[in-house]
């Protein structure tokens, strides 16, 4: 199947394909619920809002007419709210004078589609953009992703293997709790 898988690159999506979407969020995403301290999932109204976005690449990854796939892509770092944009415009001023600083968001495969290769598809597309214009690219991954999942790595693994670039982290949130019950 991995050779019918064609991306394509949308700016807004019709309410009917956000629907869809949604549906496959939710089960993409719904164990962060309970293995994420951070809010990792965004609630309805906050997708919607990201996948009618103009400022957000959507690239959907299809096999014939089926779409068994979502990951975004934006420039606009304004449209990530957990994220600082003037983090980064600091720390990459040369960067973002040539609007090369992007953010890699959301990524999900429907069930039973991940060995597809839309995955794969996606990436390389967002991948071939960031090259192109010669950017940046930062991404985040919650620490059952990272250290259960393995997720972290792989996609490290796979970024420097398709743009021979380097990958590092630039920051870390570590959440602490104080068990004060004395009882």
């Amino acid at each position: 199947m991995a050779d019918s898988v064609r991306v394509t690159v949308e700016t807004e999506l019709s309410d009917a394909t956000v629907d869809q979407f949604w549906a496959l969020y939710q089960v993409a995403f719904e164990p962060l619920l309970t293995r994420s301290a951070a809010r990792q999932v965004l609630t309805a109204e906050e997708f919607r809002a990201e996948m009618t976005d103009p400022r957000v690449d959507k690239y959907l990854a299809w096999d014939g007419d089926e779409v068994i796939g979502l990951s975004t892509l934006t420039r606009h770092l304004e449209t990530v709210p957990w994220i600082s944009p003037q983090y980064f415009t600091a720390r990459f001023p040369e960067h973002a004078a040539r609007n090369a600083i992007f953010y890699l968001g959301i990524t999900l495969t429907a069930p039973g589609r991940r060995q597809s290769g839309a995955y794969v598809a996606m990436i390389s597309s967002a991948i071939a953009t960031i090259v192109e214009a010669r950017g940046i690219c930062g991404y985040d991954v919650s620490a059952y992703h990272r250290d259960e999942m393995n997720y972290a790595d792989n996609l490290a693994r796979f970024i420097k293997r398709r743009a021979r670039a380097e990958v590092e982290v630039i920051d870390e949130q570590t959440y602490f709790l104080a068990d004060l019950d004395q009882g």
